[in-house]
């Protein structure tokens, strides 16, 4: 009797593992800022194709892969914010990078709650190689629109977020100041939301950090 359970204990574990390995998301590499990076023990390369148990082992601090989800069919982006030995599986890698989740809270202009979720939609931090799309639960438009204030030195900077349809975009372009381009670095955002049409401003949040992924390491 002992035995048969045993074996009744072995065969579903087993079937447990099957079942993980199966639902593992799969992720086809775009883009690599860095050429040395090992995925289980193999040099990477673009088109490559893993999936959540590969162990990935960088070299460089910040350095990054821009990858395509091919379960969920959407792009992400996975940054090595601290370099170890040992290496980082990919599991641990997503869960670490608050960047590539997105709230989808949706709201009506006359809800009691409008501002409790608009003040919800960002994370407390985010990378940015070339862009972070974040959905909004309000409206965008010409006249309806998020503006980032940040400290560049001493020099205190309010500049208007672009949009992509229902989305809030952090880009590069958040450093192009009256013609000129700054250098990016890291900075923190507070965020508020004009509503030109209602002629209201909201406080959404403050202390956001966006850190900068730089596009090539040398």
């Amino acid at each position: 009797m002992l035995i048969r359970k045993l074996i009744l204990i072995i065969i579903v574990i087993f079937h447990l593992s099957i079942v993980d390995w199966a639902r593992a998301d799969r992720y086809k590499i775009l883009f690599m800022n860095h050429p040395k990076l090992l995925i289980n023990g193999k040099t990477a390369k673009v088109g490559d194709v893993f999936d959540d148990n590969a162990i990935v082992k960088w070299s460089k601090e910040r350095q990054a892969m821009k990858v395509f989800n091919l379960d969920k069919k959407k792009q992400m982006l996975i940054v090595a914010h601290s370099v170890t030995p040992d290496g980082n599986s990919v599991q641990e890698i997503l869960s670490d990078n608050k960047h590539l989740s997105t709230h989808s809270a949706y709201m009506g202009v006359g809800e009691p709650n409008a501002l409790t979720k608009l003040q919800n939609m960002f994370e407390w931090e985010y990378d940015m190689l070339d862009k972070v799309e974040v959905d909004s639960p309000v409206p965008l438009s010409d006249k309806q629109y998020f503006n980032a204030t940040y400290y560049y030195g001493d020099t205190r900077i309010t500049k208007r977020l672009n949009s992509n349809g229902n989305k809030v975009v952090f880009d590069r372009s958040l450093f192009d100041i009256d013609g000129k381009k700054l250098e990016p670095r890291d900075i923190e955002v507070d965020i508020d939301y004009f509503d030109e049409t209602s002629k209201t401003v909201s406080f959404v949040t403050a202390g956001i950090g966006l850190f900068i992924v730089p596009e090539n390491i040398k």
